[in-house]
């Protein structure tokens, strides 16, 4: 038996549904725009968004856990990018969710915890509430999820789970906060990133080795000392680490990386270490980077990157065994390894 990819579902700026975001990313399709959201020196933030009537409204009768702007847009988008999945849950079976979600950042709260379950579930998402979790832990928060999703399956505690992650950098806080640190690509910043926002969800079950499946052949995470927020110096000890973990029984050297890199300067360096000094890749492998077509998807950038893998590997578009990594602004880095039966 083993752990196999049933489905997904998506959304992200540059389309609906794993098929249509496969196919921009494959014609280059890049939707990165001057927003209507401004900085203080009334300089337009490049943002990479989803059009707002592709977005179902909100139950405006529910009492949700949290008023903020940023909260509501992610059960929007949530609730879009799971709508995709529908055709691949087992029909008469709630199935429990392991969600990825954003993490602090700086000074401020969470963006979402539990509550966001029970508002998710309240607003018509179709999931077993009781038997679900949040993973708050940001960009690379999907590994843990799929961590641990993983090891419910292969235990036995559940037949099936979906593992999603969402996200929105549509907070002129957060914005603000970002730009302070020159963190953001502006025509002053040339090795920054693009905010952009999403949904991702995947089909995960222990289900027989068929050929032409999709199967997780490994997942790992790590620690990094040297993150985006810390003053020791980045030596990629954590993605070397999850990597390592999550290729140690791929039937092969992977093809391609499709990977969380977003333009910032630090994550390049890490990522440079990383291709020199860990084993598991093909001489020759393909490096995709996604996040210049759809911006930086924040919590919801590794089930996006597995379902696109997925994805392209079934249609022939993306060459197996493929390793899915991304790092969090904090210590946190995820690696999952998958190959096509």
């Amino acid at each position: 038996m083993s752990i196999v990819i049933g489905g997904s579902g998506m959304i992200t700026a540059v389309g609906v549904g794993t098929e249509q975001v496969l196919a921009a990313i494959g014609a280059g399709i890049s939707l990165y725009k001057d927003s209507a959201i401004y900085d203080n020196k009334g300089i337009p933030f490049k943002l990479a968004t989803v059009p707002d009537a592709c977005l179902p409204k909100l139950d405006p009768a529910t009492k949700l856990a949290s008023p903020k702007g940023r909260y509501k847009r992610m059960l929007r988008l949530a609730l879009a990018g799971i709508t995709t999945l529908l055709p691949s849950l087992p029909k008469n079976s709630a199935v429990p969710l392991f969600l990825a979600l954003p993490g602090r950042h700086g000074g401020m709260t969470f963006p979402a915890l539990e509550p966001f379950l029970k508002d998710f579930h309240a607003q018509g998402a179709r999931f077993d509430l009781a038997a679900s979790k949040v993973f708050p832990s940001g960009r690379a928060a999907g590994a843990e999820a799929m961590q641990a999703a993983v090891q419910a399956l292969q235990s036995g505690q559940a037949q099936h789970i979906i593992v999603g992650g969402v996200d929105t950098a549509l907070d002129l806080a957060l914005l603000n906060q970002w730009h302070s640190e020159r963190r953001l690509l502006t025509s002053m910043t040339m090795q920054g990133f693009v905010p952009g926002e999403g949904a991702g969800f995947l089909l995960l079950s222990q289900a027989e080795n068929t050929p032409g499946a999709i199967v997780v052949s490994g997942v790992g995470t790590g620690s990094e000392p040297g993150h985006t927020y810390s003053d020791e110096i980045c030596r990629a000890e954590g993605l070397m680490q999850a990597i390592n973990t999550a290729t140690a029984a791929s039937p092969e050297p992977a093809q391609t990386v499709c990977c969380g890199l977003t333009g910032e300067n630090v994550a390049i360096k890490e990522w440079g270490i990383t291709a020199t000094k860990t084993k598991g890749f093909a001489s020759d492998f393909v490096l995709m980077h996604p996040a210049e077509n759809y911006g930086d998807l924040g919590a919801a950038s590794i089930p996006v990157l597995i379902a696109i893998s997925a994805a392209g590997m079934t249609k022939q578009k993306i060459k197996g065994p493929v390793v899915v990594w991304a790092s969090s602004d904090l210590a946190l880095r995820g690696a999952i390894s998958l190959y096509q039966a």
